[in-house]
């Protein structure tokens, strides 16, 4: 149990690689070799330092149990799952009163609710914005721990974690068509799953995360299959209306297998969305680096210097958008992988140092949550899930100010106080 995580991640990384080297969307001046090579070092370093963390964790001895370490993480669980209560009604209220309340297709929806959007166009923030970008950790807490204390919670307190978060998905994904909640729900959901069913209960936690990233897939299919169909492009005339660095093959074995109806969404969310950012990061890695001041990494905190520090907006001086005038590939509506939002301020060379000890921590932290339930451990283990996922895709961690922050604050939790929380059990 120890390396699930690890087999799970390269066999993830693996998979993503292979379909974006092989389709059905093809990527024209595609260096997979500079891709290939800069990857397999990834994974190379990542490997040795997971291996590193473990044996670490393994030497840490456990503190004894005392009763009052699980009663202040459950009264910090119900204070989550109030406050995300309040936050889910709130938002849903706050909606109605600017949008109305329509339920549309989702396409449609998510259409009408980006028209006219510019990034940092400098308008003020509300109450329930600002509120939300620092309660994040509270809305993470609420699922992660909600579920993994779920049989010590109350009728009560379990009915409003479960309220929270069906007003929060039906907010999100129903009135406006966003899909990111599904992506963090699946992923903390099998953060859980992944420390509490033991090596006995193998073939349970196996079928739980089959049948839970069924249903994410099948989702996020359908929610793309929306949205393409709102603005009327699908497998007939997607060549004509894609960027000319792309083109769709029409007789791979997905269409032969899923039809055109259904495969072509699912070959947008492969190969645009899981696999897409590899063609994005070939051409990074052909471009010069210009260091961004520590503000490349992060659009959240790269608007934050901006607007209220007054810094220049160093954020689009990173490999993206100069790679977007050097190639002309899309640097804000399309994925280049994680790599060249850290690359901007640590350079390629310094991505890959920053996921060894990500790797170390990740590991350290998983064995903690899994061995010595903690649940400190357990909140990180939880967010760099979310970070090793979008590896393929963006620094999706760090993109949203609600996820950055969080991680953040649990992050220099866990770092002074990690050990503290290790219980026998």
């Amino acid at each position: 149990m120890l390396y699930k995580p690890l087999k799970y991640f390269i066999i993830y990384i693996l998979f993503t690689m292979l379909i974006s080297f092989f389709g059905p969307l093809e990527y024209r001046d595609f260096n997979k070799l500079s891709v290939a090579g800069f990857m397999s070092v990834f994974i190379l370093l990542f490997i040795t330092a997971y291996f590193i963390g473990i044996e670490l964790a393994s030497k840490t001895k456990p503190c004894k149990r005392f009763e009052n370490i699980e009663k202040k993480i459950m009264i910090f669980t119900k204070v989550s799952i109030m406050i995300t209560f309040i936050l889910s009604i709130w938002s849903f209220i706050d909606f109605i009163f600017k949008h109305g309340f329509a339920i549309k297709d989702l396409g449609q929806a998510y259409v009408d609710l980006y028209t006219g959007f510019v990034r940092n166009s400098g308008r003020r923030y509300s109450l329930l914005e600002l509120l939300t970008m620092f309660t994040g950790i509270f809305k993470q807490a609420s699922i992660v721990l909600g579920l993994y204390y779920f049989k010590k919670l109350s009728k009560r307190w379990k009915i409003l974690l479960i309220f929270s978060w069906g007003l929060l998905v039906f907010t999100t994904i129903i009135l406006t068509g966003k899909q990111k909640i599904i992506g963090d729900l699946t992923i903390y959901i099998l953060s859980v799953y992944a420390v509490i069913y033991s090596p006995k209960k193998l073939k349970a936690y196996r079928k739980y995360i089959l049948v839970t990233l069924l249903i994410a897939a099948f989702l996020l299919t359908y929610i793309l299959k929306e949205r393409y169909d709102a603005i009327g492009i699908n497998v007939y005339n997607y060549n004509d209306k894609a960027s000319y660095h792309v083109y769709m093959d029409e007789q791979h074995i997905v269409y032969k297998i899923f039809g055109d109806k259904w495969g072509f969404p699912l070959s947008i969310l492969l190969t645009s969305y899981l696999a897409g950012g590899y063609y994005g990061l070939s051409l990074c890695l052909r471009t010069p680096f210009q260091w961004t001041y520590g503000l490349g990494h992060s659009y959240s905190l790269a608007v934050i210097a901006n607007r209220f520090l007054g810094f220049p907006f160093f954020y689009i001086d990173g490999y993206v958008f100069r790679m977007e005038q050097i190639f002309g590939w899309p640097a804000w509506s399309k994925w280049h992988t994680v790599f060249p939002y850290l690359a901007s301020d640590l350079t390629f060379f310094g991505s890959l140092i920053f996921f060894f000890y990500i790797a170390l921590i990740y590991s350290v932290a998983y064995l903690e949550a899994l061995k010595y339930k903690n649940p400190v451990s357990l909140l990180l283990f939880s967010s760099l899930n979310i970070m090793l996922v979008f590896v393929p895709a963006n620094n999706q961690l760090m993109i949203a100010p609600e996820n950055y922050f969080a991680y953040l604050a649990i992050l220099f939790f866990w770092i002074f106080f990690h050990k503290r929380y290790n219980i026998i059990c």
